[in-house]
């Protein structure tokens, strides 16, 4: 039985927050250092930026959140090495500023929801859990590789938008489609072990 149907079951009353999918999507900050949401840093970490969540209205099921807008991730200009916090503020307790990264590190007060934390972090970093290195560079690649015609149009465009004398050609993107591959995604998965066992979010 999960947190949220033990919930249900003891009070009767609706569901609010999809544990799991939370755990999940915090995963996915942390491991790609997202500086931008769902606290940002560019905000001083005090309010919320890019993401969503939607939730049924009939009360089955709680809100599930989604990632959003993430370009500062994974090694990119102003992303972060560790991003899981805690952050507080003085917005707190403001209803408008609420986030998923405030209601994680609240539940995260709770033993229960720090033994499922850690039981998702091992599932999806280590061995052919989604976020470990393999499987991560595997994705990447994919994904590059999509859109490689793409990139190629968009360099004869815009390549000289911010560097008029030396455009940015096919190239710069390859350079940096290996940086991430070699420097942010691999072992990016024992980093992130070591920052949740150092905050209690990581149990053997």
């Amino acid at each position: 039985m999960c947190i949220r149907d033990s919930y249900k079951h003891l009070t009767g009353e609706p569901a609010l927050v999809e544990v799991d999918n939370l755990i999940n999507y915090m995963l996915i900050a942390f491991y790609s250092g997202n500086s931008d949401g769902p606290l940002s840093n560019f905000l001083g970490n005090e309010r919320s930026n890019n993401w969503f969540a939607i939730r049924n209205r009939n009360g089955s099921e709680g809100f599930r959140f989604f990632v959003h807008d993430a370009e500062h991730t994974l090694g990119a200009p102003q992303s972060a090495n560790d991003r899981t916090g805690p952050y507080r503020s003085s917005n707190q307790d403001r209803f408008q500023f609420s986030n998923p990264q405030w209601i994680h590190q609240d539940l995260a007060k709770h033993p229960s929801y720090r033994k499922r934390f850690s039981q998702l972090a091992r599932k999806h970093l280590t061995g052919d859990g989604a976020l470990t290195t393999e499987r991560s560079l595997k994705r990447f690649r994919f994904r590059a590789q999509q859109i490689d015609k793409a990139i190629r149009a968009q360099s004869a465009r815009w390549g000289d938008a911010e560097r008029r004398n030396e455009p940015y050609q096919v190239e710069d993107w390859e350079k940096r489609i290996q940086w991430v591959l070699d420097k942010a995604i691999t072992g990016r998965e024992h980093v992130l072990i070591d920052q949740l066992r150092e905050d209690g979010l990581y149990m053997e």
